[in-house]
């Protein structure tokens, strides 16, 4: 996540300007992405969800999925301004893992309320 905050950046810093470094950027963290959204694929597999669950997962996952669909769509030059894209797509990823922070706060606190044997 902070990597991808700061590519640009460090694209600049290497000579890079305009669209192309914005361009750059978003192809690099859409790769990143898409191999997190094929290790999410392989994971959600393995998990049993609650049915009060199942939306968290479906949120994570959209989440998941609409950041490199945009990053994707960015680097390919669609719309003509990847900065927008790119920007979403970073606020999409923290999104994504704030939602991931509830669920580790969520399930320690119910481990919490458990009643021990």
């Amino acid at each position: 996540m902070v990597l991808s905050a700061l590519l640009p950046y460090l694209f600049h810093g290497a000579g890079f300007a305009g669209a192309a470094l914005w361009r750059l950027s978003s192809a690099l963290v859409f790769v990143a992405g898409l191999a997190l959204v094929i290790d999410a694929i392989v994971m959600i597999r393995r998990v049993v969800y609650s049915p009060t669950g199942r939306w968290v997962g479906l949120l994570a996952f959209a989440l998941a999925t609409s950041a490199p669909l945009l990053l994707g769509l960015a680097a390919l030059g669609i719309p003509p301004n990847p900065v927008p894209s790119y920007l979403v797509a970073l606020y999409l990823y923290l999104l994504a893992t704030a939602l991931g922070l509830f669920r580790i706060t969520t399930s320690l606190l119910a481990t919490l309320r458990r009643p021990t044997a």
